[in-house]
């Protein structure tokens, strides 16, 4: 897999900043990710390499179908624009319930009904058996190519469509019963992805529907052949060979208790972000004035950030001194140099704070334009639920499902957080060899 992608890089067209060496760039960055991730293992001669090898070669050909063929391209945009299209149908009950004359551009307005509607539109298909005949199929799939367990499958193959903490609902009975490997490998998969509810917001940002949309179908074998190498698995799984999709909750009289259950389902859903959000927003913001003002004391201000010409300069924040630390990854995941740092600051906002603010951030950075190389690979980069508040969803959620696992929980949790990250780089760096 690894001499095809370097062989397509080398041999594909160069166009504007898309040059061959740019593309060497990111295939460094893939080799750099997969030998950290053998070198960080918890058991290196049990690594599955049939799992990376199968995993690796999915992701670069869902990667070369959409981003080297018109035809998949023009497929995904497709795809992503009806997407988009289907979920602003949401600002209809939004208008009937206040005005049209609401400010689109707004994040609750924007996102809020979007999730309400989407939750109570999946919660029909569910009733009708849909969502899990699709689901099944990819678990099915994804199960035999990559030599993994149907449990970590289903949740894998579900969670693009509805995130974390409930992927996991799928699979409820088993969750008690679950591998540490395993319990690694669900968390992950909720990490390194994104949900259908929050698509239109992204979409709505970015521009770049196309790109949203393959990098949540390519997060999904990333996340198991990145999980499967951090821990792989010691132990035989109780799903090991057999794909079972659970019902969970009570089986609705009919599809209008179906979307009434998924718009109550949605509701907790808005009020846990919302709420979640107002928070973390809130006290990062405190911390970042705590900080900045530690370096105003000591005069170190006009070091860091020269002034302006009016005497003024920009406040150091944390994101700003995290930047550092994520300028040699945003380079290997194949950003120019002189973007690197600016993006860097806004991997490290994802991370301390959430991909929501991160997106608005990277819309705002100046050295970073739309349709450049930088914007899109960090599109692909940023494009999971991998921030230190998901941790709180991810043990909330499962905790609920399997209590007597809360231990290993909490143990395996922020080493997933972590590789759900290098998922969306891994992603990332993938599309940047073409």
């Amino acid at each position: 897999t690894l001499s095809v992608m370097l062989i397509v890089s080398m041999t594909n067209p160069e166009s504007g900043d898309n040059t061959r060496i740019a593309r060497l760039q990111s295939f460094l960055g893939v080799l750099v990710t997969i030998f950290l991730m053998w070198l960080t293992s918890t058991n290196r001669r049990a690594v599955p390499w049939h799992t990376v090898a199968s995993g690796m070669f999915m992701q670069y050909i869902i990667a070369l179908f959409v981003l080297r063929s018109s035809f998949g391209f023009n497929i995904f945009k497709y795809i992503s624009v009806k997407i988009a299209a289907f979920l602003d149908y949401s600002h209809f009950g939004l208008e009937f319930l206040i005005s049209n004359s609401y400010d689109h551009t707004l994040f609750a307005p924007s996102v809020f009904p979007a999730i309400i509607f989407f939750c109570s539109f999946v919660s029909i298909v569910y009733y009708f058996g849909g969502m899990q005949y699709i689901i099944a199929k990819m678990a099915w799939f994804m199960m035999f190519a990559m030599d993994v367990s149907g449990a970590e499958a289903v949740v894998a193959a579900a969670s693009p469509f509805i995130g974390q903490g409930e992927n996991a609902l799928l699979v409820r009975p088993f969750v008690e019963h679950m591998t540490k490997s395993e319990l690694h490998a669900i968390m992950t998969a909720g990490f390194s992805t994104i949900a259908g509810s929050v698509l239109l917001f992204y979409i709505s940002i970015t521009g770049n529907g196309a790109a949203i949309l393959t990098s949540c179908i390519m997060s999904i074998p990333a996340s198991l052949l990145l999980s499967k190498m951090r821990y792989p698995e010691s132990d035989v799984p109780m799903t090991k060979g057999s794909v079972r999709i659970v019902e969970h909750g009570e089986k609705e009289a009919n599809f209008l208790h179906a979307a009434g259950n998924g718009a109550a389902t949605g509701i907790q859903l808005v009020l846990l972000i919302g709420a979640t959000l107002i928070a973390i927003v809130a006290l990062f913001t405190v911390a970042n004035d705590i900080y900045g003002n530690l370096f105003s004391i000591v005069g170190l201000y006009n070091t860091i950030h020269p002034a302006r010409p009016d005497g003024t300069y920009d406040q150091v924040t944390i994101q700003f001194t995290l930047s550092y630390l994520f300028f040699p990854i945003a380079w290997l995941v194949g950003i120019p140099i002189s973007q690197a740092r600016d993006a860097g600051e806004v991997m490290a906002t994802k991370m301390v704070v959430n991909e929501f603010v991160a997106y608005l951030s990277l819309g705002k950075t100046p050295s970073i334009p739309q349709n450049s190389r930088a914007f899109n690979l960090m599109v692909f980069a940023l494009c999971g639920f991998a921030n230190i508040s998901s941790i709180g969803i991810q043990l909330g959620c499962l905790g609920a499902i399997a209590p007597t696992r809360k231990a290993d929980l909490a143990t395996l949790v922020v080493s997933a957080m972590l590789v759900g990250t290098v998922a969306t780089f891994l992603t990332a760096a993938v599309a940047g060899t073409l």
